[in-house]
């Protein structure tokens, strides 16, 4: 699964589906998320949710190379593990990357 390529920024303003005030999350004019700032319960933490998710294409990026520069400096060839059991960075690192490329 592939996913539109960041840099992701946000802004503030009319959320184009429902027309209330919120923030908009996407890049080049094409809107990937809207987060809807009059509820209550997510209004408070709108803008940190648009920060978030606006981050989330570097954040991938930047687990990828995690994980390859991992595998790089502590693989075998056959793809064994030199260090027993692997950290749980690596380990989570992984498992974001799985969940974020819906595998």
């Amino acid at each position: 699964m592939k996913h539109t390529k960041g840099p992701w920024g946000y802004s503030n303003d009319l959320n184009r589906n429902s027309g209330t005030p919120g923030y908009s999350v996407g890049v080049a004019g094409h809107q990937i998320a809207e987060i809807d700032q009059t509820d209550n319960a997510m209004g408070r933490d709108a803008e940190a949710n648009a920060r978030l998710i606006s981050a989330a294409p570097e954040m991938l990026e930047v687990l990828v190379e995690y994980v390859a520069e991992y595998d790089r400096e502590h693989k075998h060839e056959d793809h064994r593990s030199c260090i027993s059991p692997e950290p749980l960075s690596y380990i989570m690192a992984k498992q974001i990357i799985s969940k974020a490329e819906g595998l």
